[in-house]
C-alpha cells in the first residue's frame, strides 16, 4: 500500500480487519502519504463466509477443518469501523451483493457524487 501510494496510484486494502488497531495501521499508512480512507465493509452472513472458507484450497493460514472455528473468532472479535472513532472520509455497508454495482458505479463514473455514505 505504501509503495502504491508513494507511486500516485490509489490503493485498494482486502482485508478482514476485524478491529480498529489492524485498521490503524492502515491508516497511518493513509495520513503518511497524505490520502483519505474511504471504508467498504461487506457484511455476508458467517455461514456463507464459513462455506467460502471451507471450499478454498491451499489457502496460507487456514485449513478447510479450521474454518468455521477461525471464522466464527473473527465474527466474535469484530468491531463495526466507526467514522466517530476512526477517520474515514466516507464509510460504506454492504449487505447484499446487489448493493456493489451501485458502489463500484460511484467510484467509477466521473460525474457521479461518491461522498454518498447512504449506501446500506
Amino acid at each position: 500500500a505504501r509503495d502504491t501510494l508513494k507511486g500516485g496510484r490509489s490503493a485498494i486494502i482486502d482485508r478482514c480487519n476485524f478491529d480498529g488497531r489492524q485498521r490503524s495501521h492502515f491508516f497511518d499508512i493513509a495520513r503518511e502519504a497524505r490520502v483519505a480512507v474511504d471504508g467498504i465493509v461487506l457484511m455476508p452472513p458467517p455461514e456463507l463466509c464459513v462455506r467460502r472458507c471451507e471450499e478454498r484450497q491451499h489457502h496460507e493460514t487456514v485449513s478447510p477443518r479450521e474454518a468455521k472455528e477461525i471464522v466464527m473468532r473473527m465474527y466474535s472479535q469484530f468491531q463495526t469501523p466507526s467514522k466517530e472513532r476512526e477517520p474515514f472520509r466516507r464509510l460504506h455497508f454492504v449487505t447484499h451483493m446487489r448493493m456493489i454495482d451501485e458502489l463500484l458505479a460511484s467510484y467509477l463514473t466521473p460525474d457521479q457524487d461518491v461522498r454518498r455514505s447512504d449506501v446500506r
